[in-house]
């Protein structure tokens, strides 16, 4: 079952809590919504960012450096792209490993560094 999509009024309180147009808030929810709880496709669900479009991750590339087979058998090297997400995939510790859900540094400060005693991951 999908989730009801936001309201006018939730939409809003989105949009003041990241300090964002309604504009924005609006394309934020649709990549988010479009993304299609992806866990090889992890999502920034504040910011609506993927890996590839951060440098948060770029401490643990070297781990991703050199060659290695695809699923295919082919000799190949990682992408800045490829070399984020698995990064993230691997040592993000918000990332909720059932949908790809994640929040960035940025945006996990802003809610507050939510925590828990078991650990927290982005619902």
């Amino acid at each position: 079952m999908s989730p009801m999509p936001l309201t006018d009024e939730q939409m809003a309180r989105t949009a003041a809590f990241y300090g964002i147009d309604m504009t924005e808030a609006r394309r934020r929810y649709e990549v988010v919504q479009a993304h299609r709880d992806d866990p090889e496709d992890p999502i920034c669900v504040g910011c609506a960012r993927r890996p590839a479009e951060m440098d948060e991750y770029d401490p643990y590339l070297e781990d991703y450096e050199g060659e290695h087979f695809d699923d295919d058998g082919n000799l190949r090297t990682f992408t800045l792209e490829e070399k984020r997400r698995l990064a993230c995939i691997e040592n993000e510790g918000t990332l909720n490993p059932e949908n790809g859900h994640f929040l960035c540094n940025d945006d996990y400060i802003r809610n507050g560094t939510p925590s828990s005693a078991r650990g927290w991951v982005c619902p």
